[in-house]
């Protein structure tokens, strides 16, 4: 069972198999107080989150994982190469300039997601005090057995996460299903002032296109039954 959580601006997501959870992604820290309700509806409590896996560093996916690691001890995974900035809680060096994202700000819908995320605790970047890193093509001992394909470009430890089992690919923020800026349906690759590697976002699309997944889910936007091809191509043509 996959479960979306979160608001129309981020997304993150429970996975539960067997009676255990994975959550993928922690949100925005702000998010924290709906977690308990979403496990509650689905017959599960924190005793049954046995991980979280994230796809990468950002605030708005690494959220409220240090909190959930220390009042419950759940091990916080990430790949090695964005673990350091998870532990210490470093601010992404994007390739936008300044220029760049005010002009992001001329949109109504990048202006609304700018106040939700400052609100719910976005303009900081959490700290996880220790996780467990791990390396392209690993297969993660959670539940849902997530398998790790390291697509870097918004971030460089960003990762894919595979479920077979569930017919699902985790796909962060490697693609997102709506323009963070515009508001846009549809897939995007984020804007360049989001991107520490514009061009090796684009390159590292080409990992997705061979996976076997029904349902795509995204760090912003809805879940697409698409399938992986046709969402990369989508993105593709609107470069």
């Amino acid at each position: 069972m996959i479960q979306m959580l979160g608001t129309e601006f981020v997304h993150f997501y429970l996975l539960e198999e067997d009676g255990e959870v994975t959550l993928v992604d922690a949100g925005l820290s702000g998010y924290r107080d709906t977690l308990d309700p979403s496990l509650a509806a689905a017959g599960r409590s924190l005793a049954d989150v046995k991980a979280i896996v994230l796809t990468h560093a950002d605030p708005d996916h690494v959220g409220f994982a240090g909190e959930l690691q220390r009042s419950h001890g759940i091990p916080v995974y990430v790949h090695r190469a964005d673990s350091e900035r998870t532990r210490e809680g470093k601010t992404k060096r994007s390739e936008g300039s300044p220029r760049d994202m005010l002009g992001m700000l001329r949109h109504a819908h990048a202006r609304r997601a700018l106040r939700h995320m400052v609100a719910k605790g976005g303009a900081k970047q959490a700290k996880v005090a220790e996780v467990i890193p791990f390396d392209d093509g690993d297969e993660l001992d959670v539940p849902g057995r997530l398998r790790a394909i390291h697509t870097p470009g918004h971030t460089d430890g960003h990762v894919v996460l595979h479920a077979p089992s569930h017919d699902a690919l985790f796909v962060g923020d490697a693609v997102n299903n709506v323009h963070i800026v515009t508001g846009a349906r549809g897939a995007h690759v984020a804007p360049t002032a989001a991107n520490v590697s514009t061009d090796q976002a684009y390159e590292s699309l080409g990992r997705l296109e061979g996976l076997a997944a029904g349902t795509l889910y995204f760090g912003h936007g809805d879940p697409s039954t698409a399938g992986p091809r046709a969402v990369v191509a989508e993105a593709r043509a609107r470069r």
